[in-house]
C-alpha cells in the first residue's frame, strides 16, 4: 500500500517504474479496477486544477474533455474511474486511497512542491517513451513556469448533491495568500479586484454556477464599480 511519501517525495526512478507497470496493464472497461498507482493519483490531482469533475459522471463521463480521455487511455481505465479519483482527492467522494485527501491538500497548498512533482511525472513519462500525444503537458509547466493557483473550491456544488450521499465533508473555499500577493505585484489590478474575482469563481462552484454565470456576475460587478467611480 502506498504511503504519503510515495506521493509527496516521488522520484523520477519511482515514477518510471510505475509508468512501465501502466504500459503492461490490460484495459478494464467495467467492474473491479486495479488500485491506483501514485503517478495516476497525482495526474488526477493535476487535471482537477483544470477541469471540474462535478460536471461529469455516470452517463456523462464520456463527455469529459481532454486531458481526461488521454489519462483514461494511459491508465487503461474508463473516464468515469479518472473522474471518481478526482472526487476522492477533494473529499467529495469516499472510499478513495488512504492518503488521497491529505496528499491533495498538501500539494494544493504548496504550488512550488506541486510544480516539482508535476515535472517529475512528465520527465519520467518522457523517459519511458510517452510523448505529448500519450501524455500531454496539459498544465503547460513541463519546461518552465510556476503553478499559480489563486483559489480552490473543495466539495460538492449544491445542485450536484444527493440525499444518497454519505455524510459528505463540508464545502470549503481556499484562498492562497502568497500566489495572490505575487499576482497582485505583477499586474495592474487592485488587490480587492483580484480577491473578488477569485471569490466569485470559487463560491460560484459552491452554488453550481456555470462559467458564463460567473462571467456575467463579474461584468455586472465591474459595471457597478464604474458607476460608483463616476459618482465620486
Amino acid at each position: 500500500m502506498a504511503e504519503l511519501a510515495d506521493y509527496l517525495d516521488l522520484t523520477v526512478s519511482q515514477a518510471r517504474r510505475q509508468f512501465r507497470e501502466l504500459k503492461l496493464r490490460s484495459p478494464v472497461s467495467s467492474g473491479r479496477q486495479a488500485v491506483f498507482l501514485p503517478v495516476e493519483t497525482l495526474l488526477c490531482l493535476a487535471v482537477s486544477f483544470q477541469i471540474n469533475h462535478r460536471r461529469y459522471g455516470g452517463s456523462t463521463a464520456h463527455l469529459a474533455p481532454e486531458p481526461i480521455p488521454s489519462l483514461a487511455r494511459l491508465f487503461s481505465r474508463p473516464p468515469s474511474s479518472v473522474l471518481a479519483k478526482m472526487a476522492n482527492l477533494d473529499g467529495s467522494r469516499s472510499h478513495g486511497g488512504k492518503y488521497d485527501i491529505l496528499a491533495g491538500a498538501v500539494l494544493r497548498d504548496e504550488p512550488a512542491h506541486f510544480t516539482h512533482i508535476y515535472r517529475t511525472l512528465l520527465t519520467a513519462a518522457r523517459a519511458e517513451g510517452m510523448d505529448q500525444h500519450r501524455l500531454p503537458d496539459f498544465l503547460g509547466l513541463e519546461h518552465d513556469g510556476e503553478f499559480d493557483l489563486l483559489g480552490l473550491f473543495q466539495g460538492v456544488g449544491l445542485p450536484f448533491r444527493s440525499h444518497q450521499d454519505v455524510a459528505p465533508m463540508p464545502n470549503m473555499v481556499w484562498l492562497y495568500r502568497r500566489p495572490i500577493l505575487d499576482y497582485w505585484a505583477e499586474h495592474d489590478e487592485t488587490l480587492g479586484h483580484i480577491v473578488r474575482h477569485v471569490l466569485i469563481h470559487e463560491i460560484g462552484h459552491h452554488f453550481g454556477l456555470s462559467d458564463e454565470d460567473m462571467e456575467a456576475i463579474e461584468q455586472k460587478d465591474a459595471a457597478r464599480d464604474g458607476s460608483e467611480n463616476k459618482a465620486d
